[in-house]
């Protein structure tokens, strides 16, 4: 499949993802192939990663305080494959294998929440050697293109929230060689070495409502030992946190 292909792919299962996120959930994730699976003699890849925004809670007050957004989670992925915290190149049983994973490119971590939720967010628990950001990519906006001018775009706009995005987006400056580790429905896979990061939402939030969406997820091209190269969007999808104790 060609490169082009394999992003019109990972656009079109980002949307089904998507639709089938009905009623809250605060941990989700998804991981989409690297290739089609109606050809199995082919090795397949995914780019799995993970998030989970909470907020903290002011009891005496009756009131939240803060927005608390993390890598540092593990959750099951719609069809109940487990995700890494952070992120990492990932292969089921029978397909790909123990091999040298390399990032050809930036590999971005986004985080788009509702614009009014918070002024900006500030990164913790996180070396800055392994990460630049959170940088404000866009600012109230209902669409963003995760891969740039002319590519598969990303409608925020959906069903949960209608309301307008700040779009936030950390560029990942840790090693770009690891290995690419097994994905099951019973345990956690390993995670890309300095993957994780904690951002800490500055101001109160702005609470309108039982439930806040948001969208997180990493974005980048790699290679692996075996000769498998894709660009692709790890958990791009929404979720939902709740603002109360």
């Amino acid at each position: 499949m060609s490169t082009s292909e394999n992003r019109r792919a990972t656009s079109r299962r980002t949307v089904l993802a998507s639709s089938a996120w009905a009623a809250p959930a605060v941990l989700a994730a998804n991981a989409l192939p690297a290739f089609a699976a109606s050809n199995p003699s082919t090795p397949e890849y995914y780019l799995g990663s993970s998030g989970s925004m909470e907020y903290s809670w002011d009891s005496a007050q009756h009131k939240p305080t803060a927005v608390t957004f993390t890598s540092n989670v593990s959750a099951p992925a719609g069809d109940g494959y487990i995700m890494p915290r952070g992120f990492n190149v990932l292969y089921k049983a029978g397909s790909g294998k123990s091999t040298t994973a390399t990032l050809t490119g930036p590999l971005y971590y986004y985080v788009a929440v509702p614009s009014n939720l918070v002024s900006s967010f500030q990164l913790v628990n996180a070396s800055t050697s392994q990460w630049d950001g959170p940088a404000l990519v866009k600012s109230r906006v209902t669409r963003y293109s995760f891969f740039g001018p002319n590519k598969p775009v990303t409608n925020l706009a959906n069903g949960a929230y209608d309301g307008l995005w700040n779009v936030y987006r950390l560029t990942f400056k840790g090693s770009n060689t690891n290995t690419t580790a097994l994905m099951t429905t019973t345990s956690e896979p390993s995670s890309w070495p300095g993957s994780t990061f904690t951002l800490v939402g500055k101001d109160a939030p702005v609470v309108d409502d039982a439930k806040v969406p948001y969208w997180c997820g990493a974005v980048g091209s790699f290679t692996t030992g075996d000769g498998v190269s894709a660009t692709m969007i790890g958990s791009v999808i929404p979720k939902w946190t709740k603002p109360g104790p």
